[in-house]
C-alpha cells in the first residue's frame, strides 16, 4: 500500500507523555510540513511520494539559516505562542530557541519522508480495527441506512458524493451474498463486499482461528489475481471485524459497471461459500460474463 502524507504527518505528530522539547520540535515540524503541502497544492490523502525530495534548502524557504528563519516571521512571532510551544521557563532569546528546535524539526522532517515505501503485495493487510478505520470509512450499513461515517444519520442520498449516489442507485443490493456498503478508501469511492469468519467457522472447519486466516488470505489473494477483479482494492482485516472476526473485503469502484459488480460478487460467494476449500480451484464463472483466468 503506498503511504499517503496523512500517514508521514502521523509519524511526526506528537504524542502524549513526550518530554517538552521532542513536544515542541514535533509541532513545529507539523507546521513546516503544512506550509510545504501549500507550496506544493497537495492534501493529506495525497501519496507521500508526490511530495518528491525535500531538502532543508526547500524548507528554509529562501532563509540562509534557521536563525533567520525564525526571526523573518517565518514561525512564531509572539513570546507567549513561542513560550506555550517551547515549555517550561526559558528566559534569553527565545527566537535562537525557537531556531534550534526549527533545525532539528526540518532534519526530522527530511528522515521520516526520505523512508523507502512499504512494498506493494498487491493488497492492503490490516490486524486492528483502529488502523483500518483511519482509511475506510462507510456512508451506509449493510441495510443500506445511510450515514456519514457513522457519525450521524443522513436524510437522503443527495447528501453524499455523486460517486456513490450512483453506486447506491445502481449497484447496491441487500442479500446477494457479501454484505454490501457503501464505503471510501483513502479519498476513494468504492462498494465493500465483505465476507467475515468468525471463530465458530474456524470451529465448524476443524482448524485453528489463525490458521483459518491464512487459509482465507490464500484464496482471496487469488481472486484478487483474475482480470475480472483487475479494478478492485482487496484489505484483508485479521480480527477487524465484530467480535474479533477476520475480514475480506473487496472494493468495487463506485462507478463500476453493474454487471462487472454483480459477477464480482458471484465469483466471491463462489469460492468462500464451500467452508473455504479447495483453495487452487478455479471459481465458477458466473452466467453471461467471460473473463480470463488467473
Amino acid at each position: 500500500m503506498k503511504r499517503t502524507i496523512d500517514e508521514l504527518m502521523d509519524e511526526l505528530d506528537v504524542r502524549p507523555g513526550m518530554p517538552d522539547w521532542e513536544f515542541a520540535v514535533r509541532g513545529y515540524a507539523m507546521d513546516m510540513l503544512k506550509e510545504y503541502m501549500k507550496w506544493k497544492n497537495l492534501d493529506q490523502w495525497d501519496e507521500a511520494s508526490l511530495l518528491g525530495e525535500i531538502t532543508e534548502e526547500t524548507l528554509l524557504n529562501g532563509a540562509k539559516d534557521w536563525e533567520q528563519y525564525s526571526r523573518n516571521g517565518n514561525s512564531l512571532i509572539y513570546e507567549r505562542d513561542i513560550r506555550r510551544r517551547l515549555g517550561g521557563n526559558r528566559s534569553g532569546d527565545l527566537l535562537s530557541f525557537q531556531a534550534g528546535a526549527l533545525k532539528e524539526a526540518a532534519q526530522l522532517i527530511i528522515a521520516e519522508a526520505g523512508k523507502p515505501e512499504p512494498e506493494d503485495t498487491g493488497y492492503d493487510e490490516f490486524d486492528s480495527p483502529e488502523e483500518l478505520n483511519k482509511h475506510l470509512k462507510y456512508w451506509s450499513n449493510s441495510c443500506g441506512e445511510l450515514h456519514y461515517h457513522g457519525r450521524y444519520d443522513l436524510t437522503s442520498d443527495s447528501q453524499m458524493p455523486k460517486e456513490l449516489q450512483r453506486a447506491y442507485k445502481e449497484l447496491w443490493t441487500e442479500g446477494n451474498g457479501c454484505l454490501e456498503y457503501l464505503a471510501e478508501y483513502d479519498g476513494k469511492y468504492y462498494i465493500a463486499l465483505i465476507t467475515e469468519f468468525d471463530k465458530d467457522f474456524a470451529c465448524y472447519a476443524g482448524i485453528s482461528k489463525d490458521g483459518l486466516y491464512e487459509l482465507v488470505k490464500m484464496d482471496a489473494i487469488g481472486l484478487s489475481g483474475l482480470s475480472l477483479f483487475k479494478d478492485t482494492v482487496l484489505i484483508l482485516g485479521k480480527e477487524t471485524g465484530c467480535d474479533e472476526c477476520h475480514e475480506v473485503l473487496f472494493l468495487v469502484p463506485a462507478m463500476e459497471k453493474k454487471s462487472t459488480h454483480d459477477a464480482i460478487e458471484c465469483v466471491i460467494c463462489d469460492c468462500f461459500s464451500n467452508g473455504v476449500i479447495g483453495l487452487t480451484a478455479t471459481p465458477k464463472r458466473p452466467p453471461g460474463y467471460i473473463w480470463e483466468g488467473v
